[in-house]
């Protein structure tokens, strides 16, 4: 998947309803590699995270917010392999990437 929006033009990925959790996430899942996230804005998704890199999965996130999300804009499982650039934590979400 390749989503490349401009600072002026970000691509958003909205729920049907503007709540926290109105819709689960977008999850990579364990062959998904070369994704590619730039310029997104993910809001009301659910847990665990926004956007979600399962083991072996990969790519590049960067210029990626989470508003209004119930958790955190973005998580990656210990053997995911993602090259991470900024990643914004906004309006409620409690946080960018735990640690």
């Amino acid at each position: 998947l390749e989503l490349n929006g401009t600072a002026d033009k970000p691509i958003k990925l909205v729920g049907q309803r503007d709540e926290a959790g109105s819709w689960k996430n977008v999850t990579f899942h364990g062959k998904a590699k070369g994704n590619v996230l730039s310029h997104v804005v993910v809001r009301n998704a659910g847990a665990p995270a926004g956007v979600v890199f399962e083991r072996d999965a990969g790519g590049k996130v960067d210029a990626l917010t989470c508003e209004k999300c119930e958790v955190a804009a973005l998580e990656r499982h210990k053997d995911a392999k993602v090259e991470v650039g900024e990643v914004k934590a906004a309006d409620g979400t409690p946080t960018a990437e735990p640690q």
